[in-house]
């Protein structure tokens, strides 16, 4: 990268293999860039495919949100999406995906507001189960609703291609008085199937009526996962080791500032 350095000269423009100009700062230096040769900086080029590597996976998962309900889903997705995907420095797809996890599609109408749920998935060798449990209902008379459903959409990618596929199913209309259950819902699995993301919405109705207000609904991307088995214990290893880091670095902080007192022989 061109080195900037401040000058008392006070003209602008270049001379020779110079550049000098004036900024609010003072007058400045800097060495012209050769023809062509940004390009060729490392670091140029690391953030070029970081960007491309980025968007590559934001922008299926952006379309397939867009076309499924733009109303709901707004705008700033794509964006959003991109700072997460940004905390993982790896360009691994599975580990990108993995900071979507909790991801609120639209977070001023978090899922979270609408009742709780817990859900499994277990790969056979044709099928998917996904398994939602109900742990609490809506708030009874919130927006005046007294039924509701579920929906999981479910993405999926494959060894094969980049491509991702997308699956909806939905649940019947409950009551908010009901007693608590579980749902499964089945998706196929293709042989080469790798990565996956699981969606859940959750919209309020009253006597099965739906009720068409973004207050009354939410979204949110509840677990992402791979059946790759290299990746799965790609996975616990990592996590096995921040956990052991995080354990030494408690330990050190203890160890820095509490005082050791030496011990000392009380005779009787």
């Amino acid at each position: 990268m061109a080195k900037i350095k401040s000058t008392i000269i006070k003209i602008k423009g270049k001379l020779g293999d110079e550049v000098f100009y004036k900024t609010k700062h003072g007058n400045l230096v800097r060495k012209a860039v050769a023809e062509g040769s940004k390009k060729n900086e490392p670091a140029f080029k690391k953030q070029y495919s970081r960007t491309n590597f980025i968007n590559g996976v934001a922008s299926p998962i952006n379309r397939i949100m867009q076309k499924y309900d733009p109303h709901f889903v707004g705008t700033g997705l794509y964006g959003r999406m991109q700072k997460r995907f940004r905390i993982e420095p790896l360009n691994e797809r599975f580990l990108v995906l993995l900071q979507l996890k909790g991801f609120e599609i639209n977070p001023d109408y978090p899922l979270q507001n609408l009742g709780g749920y817990n859900t499994s998935v277990i790969g056979g060798e044709n099928e998917v189960s996904v398994n939602l449990q109900i742990l609490s209902h809506p708030e009874s008379g919130k927006h005046k609703a007294n039924s509701y459903y579920n929906e999981v959409m479910w993405l999926q990618w494959t060894k094969s291609s980049d491509a991702v596929t997308v699956s909806r199913q939905r649940t019947e209309w409950m009551s908010i008085y009901s007693d608590r259950f579980e749902i499964e819902f089945l998706f196929p699995k293709p042989a080469d199937a790798t990565h996956w993301v699981l969606c859940v919405r959750q919209r309020l109705g009253i006597n099965e009526r739906l009720l068409d207000f973004l207050v009354t609904q939410g979204m949110q991307i509840v677990d992402v996962g791979t059946f790759d088995k290299a990746e799965q214990e790609m996975l616990i290893n990592r996590k096995e080791d921040e956990a052991k880091q995080r354990g030494e670095k408690t330990r050190k902080i203890v160890e820095d500032y509490v005082p050791v007192v030496k011990a000392k022989r009380v005779i009787n």
